[in-house]
């Protein structure tokens, strides 16, 4: 997956897969990701992956959402979606989800696993909210319990994708990268500098995370080069 996906995102607004429909183009653009993602999938026996950016406002969590749904749905997999952006979560937004009874919860020992599950009703998919809002949740994701979390996940889900902070904004992200199989990186493109997602790459590589590729979301012309020198 070699920073060849196409724009997913034009207008600002998260666009999401409710059903595949072949003549959209926003669909066309996204299975070719879908696609190319499957096979990374496949071919290296990953159960884990997660969603990351150099910086906010790349639109990291549409593409998150849209990888879950994608596999939940076109592949008929067991499915979960977990909100790790524990500072600005937004996954409950869109599936109109309450935010608490989540991942704070559990790894705070409030709450058991189990009940933070939230199934998306006709669907593979399960969903984990962020859970209730704490000044300082960083320390949260480097616990020993969120190890303990992301390994009991990995043997009840087929695939579990986490949705996580900016990693320019916050090292929360870099505690996760070395605990899921790997990474898909993404970029805004014509936004996003390219010394900050080079920085961003190589601290994630100084954690032994595995970065799978780049998504280019918005992109309207052509590759930069510097997204395949940085795979």
């Amino acid at each position: 997956m070699k920073g060849r996906a196409s724009f997913l995102e034009r207008d600002g607004q998260a666009k999401i897969i409710t059903k595949p429909s072949p003549k959209s183009s926003f669909f066309g653009s996204f299975y070719n990701l879908y696609d190319q993602l499957r096979l990374i999938i496949k071919r290296q026996g990953i159960k884990k992956i997660m969603v990351a950016s150099a910086v906010p406002g790349e639109g990291k969590t549409t593409i998150a959402i849209n990888i879950a749904l994608s596999f939940a749905t076109m592949a008929g997999r067991n499915t979960l979606l977990v909100d790790a952006n524990l500072k600005y979560p937004g996954i409950h937004k869109i599936f109109s989800l309450d935010k608490n009874g989540g991942l704070t919860d559990v790894l705070l020992g409030e709450l058991e696993l189990e009940e933070a599950l939230k199934k998306v009703k006709s669907s593979n998919l399960t969903i984990i909210t962020a859970g209730r809002s704490l000044q300082n949740p960083a320390g949260l994701l480097g616990s020993e319990k969120m190890k303990w979390t992301i390994q009991r996940l990995s043997s009840m889900f087929d695939l579990v994708v986490y949705d996580t902070h900016a990693i320019t904004a916050s090292s929360s992200a870099l505690m996760l990268s070395p605990l899921v199989d790997g990474i898909v990186m993404v970029v805004h493109s014509g936004k996003t500098r390219r010394e900050i997602v080079q920085l961003a790459c190589s601290s994630i590589r100084n954690t032994e995370g595995n970065i799978l590729g780049v998504v280019l979301n918005n992109r309207e012309y052509y590759i930069p080069n510097y997204v395949y020198k940085i795979l």
